[in-house]
């Protein structure tokens, strides 16, 4: 008998039932421990589902969630979408889907939208994530707990020295220098010499060469600074028509196989999925040292 609890929509039907979680036909329901709440993640909604012992962590199409506790396979995951039975909800059922699971409804012709905040987030990354707007096809790159979020678009940054967050574009960036627990910014809108966690140069550079933002017509790079409220009202979301099919957004069904390295490469000490510690979406750290290393992985699906 499952733990979980959620309300199910016209159609729905249970495939997987376990402890702490559940399959269904349209969605994946999940006993979320380190925020204490069920979470449910609609499968059209979902980019990539990558799992490490028990932890998931799931790229949504506007957001990331991250979820502890005994969590599906991916072989499970891939089951419960193989019917593809979410490819055929329209598009008043996929609203009312993200409803139910309280992750905000992005519909392909939607410049932007809301983040969805769903699972365990610190106070620092929800208020980004509840501040701003998701803009087309914005990805989280990789975070800090209460330090940092970086995306392909912007960095979102708590200032130490200052005791303040600071929000700047990527495209904005012309130089820049990581040390430890120091980043310096020559940016467009001014210099920045901040103060506590920081990324590394490492993914300053790899984002940066990335330029995803160059995908963005030029008069939506000011969105990046705007927040949601004053966006919305700047410029409204298109109306859909709700009996329309509600195809996936790209990236629908990939599942990724995570590798870590077996030993520290600065201390030596062994590390294995138990006893290493997670401090973001793809990174993790050596507990003897610290060290800090990118989770590799290797398509499956």
């Amino acid at each position: 008998m499952s733990g979980v609890v959620y309300t199910p929509i016209e159609g729905e039907r249970t495939l997987v039932q376990k402890a702490t979680y559940e399959l269904t036909n349209y969605r994946y329901v999940q006993y979320d421990r380190g925020s204490r709440a069920t979470v449910s993640i609609p499968f059209h909604m979902m980019r990539e589902y990558r799992v490490t012992g028990e932890k998931a962590l799931v790229r949504l199409v506007n957001g990331i969630a991250s979820l502890f506790g005994p969590v599906p396979t991916r072989r499970e995951i891939g089951r419960a979408r193989a019917a593809g039975e979410f490819l055929r909800l329209t598009i008043r059922q996929a609203r009312e889907l993200c409803s139910l699971s309280g992750i905000p409804f992005v519909h392909r012709s939607y410049p932007y939208a809301r983040w969805a905040v769903v699972g365990y987030h610190r106070e620092f990354a929800r208020r980004f994530y509840e501040t701003y707007a998701w803009v087309r096809d914005e990805a989280v790159e990789t975070y800090w707990p209460e330090a940092y979020v970086l995306t392909d678009y912007r960095l979102y940054i708590h200032d130490r020295s200052r005791d303040e967050d600071v929000l700047i574009p990527l495209h904005t960036i012309k130089k820049y220098e990581s040390k430890l627990h120091r980043l310096k910014l020559s940016t467009k809108i001014g210099k920045f010499d901040l103060r506590g966690k920081v990324p590394s140069e490492d993914h300053i550079e790899r984002v940066l060469e990335k330029r995803a933002w160059s995908r963005l017509p030029k008069e939506r790079l000011d969105w990046l600074t705007m927040t949601y409220d004053e966006l919305a009202r700047r410029h409204p979301l298109p109306e859909v028509g709700e009996e329309e099919p509600a195809p996936p957004e790209r990236g629908r069904g990939v599942v990724l196989r995570p590798t870590i390295k077996t030993r520290c490469e600065y201390c030596g000490a062994p590390m294995n999925y138990e006893n290493i510690d997670w401090v973001g979406p793809d990174q993790y750290a050596c507990t003897a040292c610290g060290t800090t290393y990118n989770v590799e992985y290797r398509r499956i699906r």
